[in-house]
Formats: C-alpha cells, sequence, structure tokens
C-alpha cells in the first residue's frame, strides 16, 4: 500500500507532499530535513511511523505548534525529543497508539499549554 505523508508549514507558507511505499525512520529524517528551519507550525499526518527519531525536531526553535495526529501506528516518542522548543505552546497526538510520553517529555517546553 502506498502511502502519502502530508505536511502542512504555516509560516513560511508551503505545503509539501510526500509518497513513499514504505514510511520508516530513515525517510522520516529526510522528509524532516527538508522543512525550513524558521518554521512556527508544522503538521505530519497519514503515515504508518510508529516513532520519531531522536532528535528528529531538534533544529526546530522556533515551533509553537506541532501536530502528530493522525499517524495511527505512532506509539512512542523517544526520550528528549522537544527539549530544543522552548517556544512549543500546542501538540496533536490523537487518533495515534501513544499511551505515554517520555519522562523529560516537558523538560524544557515552558510555554505547552495544550496537549492534546
Amino acid at each position: 500500500m502506498i502511502q502519502t505523508l502530508l505536511i502542512l508549514i504555516i509560516f513560511p507558507t508551503f505545503v509539501f507532499s510526500w509518497t513513499y511505499s514504505e514510511w520508516d525512520e530513515t525517510n522520516a529524517m529526510y522528509v524532516i530535513s527538508q522543512i525550513p528551519l524558521d518554521v512556527t507550525r508544522v503538521t505530519i499526518k497519514y503515515t504508518d511511523i510508529t516513532s520519531f527519531p531522536a532528535g528528529s525536531f531538534d533544529e526546530f526553535q522556533n515551533l509553537t505548534f506541532l501536530s502528530l495526529y493522525l499517524n495511527q501506528e505512532l506509539s512512542s516518542l523517544p526520550s528528549g525529543i522537544f527539549m530544543n522548543q522552548r517556544k512549543l505552546e500546542e501538540i496533536r497526538v490523537t487518533d495515534s497508539k501513544l499511551t505515554s510520553l517520555p519522562e523529560d517529555f516537558f523538560t524544557n517546553c515552558k510555554l505547552l499549554v495544550k496537549i492534546d
């Protein structure tokens, strides 16, 4: 089955769409590396990925909103995945298999007000 990944980036305004026969961590890191570093809002959905690699979002220090919803196989997030997101205000992970968050999830996310 071919999976389509849709990444919406609202600032700067871009819409990317990639199609992969298999969505894995290698593809995830490639696609994430193509996102401009100064984005503030990112939506990644419709993937079969089970976890994002550690360091996936390290370079996006202006990120205020991250939506990982509709990733129905997403079952874990690595420790420290959001250590550099000091501006992150909202994260969405609904419609996934996540049952818990890493212990250090909130360490540097002082502005985080909503997890959905």
